[in-house]
């Protein structure tokens, strides 16, 4: 007899609350998925591979590939689907892009299993509760802006977030769900840069736990008279909502507030990066 979602959703849920807690993760704080992919034992590669969301191979060893041209957080919650396949032993799985009007896949129980693991992994109920509680917002109000800078966080796409809160978890209504999937990226940028046609990180002063991630060309709007060490940013702007940096090159660096004593640690990659993942940080080396 199949299993229904419910039970499906349940399983799910257990498995990704125990391998968060096995790993030494909290169920409070954001995690990133390549890095514990690869504490599993599990190789992350990003290939350029357009027609490619992402694929978990099974042998010779467990390896995880990423379509590198996809955007960021749909390739983290890709790679949270490909760990639910390893986790639960579903053999070598292909999982190609598919466009918008391709019509739906007939129910596939372990492709359910391993979505709705990946949601529960990225985003335990507790995690996203404790983001919005320490920012006196309330989940099921939250506003286009509000869910903007709480996906940032857990490095989902705005849709993700929306959709795991509103299906999975119950945090959101139909109808407000329903209002927010219909604003555009576009406008919600807008309120805090001038060309919201660039992609665009918000950090907060709560931005705990997880490094910063981003590719070159991202920009990053953080709290103002934060200071960035290391050069792999470059000051832009100071705006009314804070300072405006650009990732310019691949590496390591830190924002730092001495004001308020906080700080949190940024990490660069080359901008579709090609390569195993624990490499994608990397400074380039000039030619001499």
């Amino acid at each position: 007899m199949t299993p229904t979602r419910k039970e499906l959703a349940r399983e799910a849920l257990a498995a990704a609350l125990t391998m968060r807690t096995s790993k030494g993760k909290n169920l409070v704080d954001p995690i990133c998925i390549y890095d514990l992919a690869e504490e599993l034992g599990l190789e992350v590669r990003f290939a350029d591979a357009p027609s490619l969301e992402g694929m978990y191979s099974s042998s010779p060893r467990p390896a995880i590939i990423l379509g590198s041209e996809r955007p960021a957080g749909r390739r983290v919650y890709t790679c949270g689907h490909e760990v639910g396949h390893h986790h639960f032993r579903h053999g070598t799985r292909v999982d190609e892009l598919r466009s918008d009007d391709a019509g739906t896949l007939p129910f596939d129980p372990e492709e359910f299993l391993a979505q709705s693991f990946a949601g529960f992994l990225l985003m335990p109920k507790l995690a996203l509760c404790n983001a919005f509680s320490v920012r006196e917002w309330k989940p099921s109000e939250a506003t286009p802006q509000q869910i903007y800078i709480i996906s940032n966080l857990f490095g989902v796409t705005y849709t993700g977030l929306i959709n795991h809160m509103a299906n999975s978890l119950g945090l959101l209504p139909a109808t407000n769900a329903d209002k927010l999937r219909g604003i555009k990226l576009g406008d919600i940028r807008a309120d805090f840069i001038a060309d919201p046609k660039r992609q665009l990180l918000v950090v907060d002063k709560f931005w705990k736990a997880r490094a910063i991630d981003m590719e070159v060309g991202d920009l990053v709007l953080a709290p103002s008279n934060v200071v960035c060490e290391g050069h792999c940013l470059n000051h832009v702007a100071q705006t009314a909502k804070g300072e405006i940096f650009e990732a310019s090159h691949p590496g390591h660096g830190r924002f730092a507030d001495s004001a308020s004593d906080w700080a949190s640690f940024v990490r660069v990659s080359r901008r579709f990066y090609v390569g195993r993942s624990i490499y994608r940080h990397l400074e380039e080396v000039a030619d001499e």
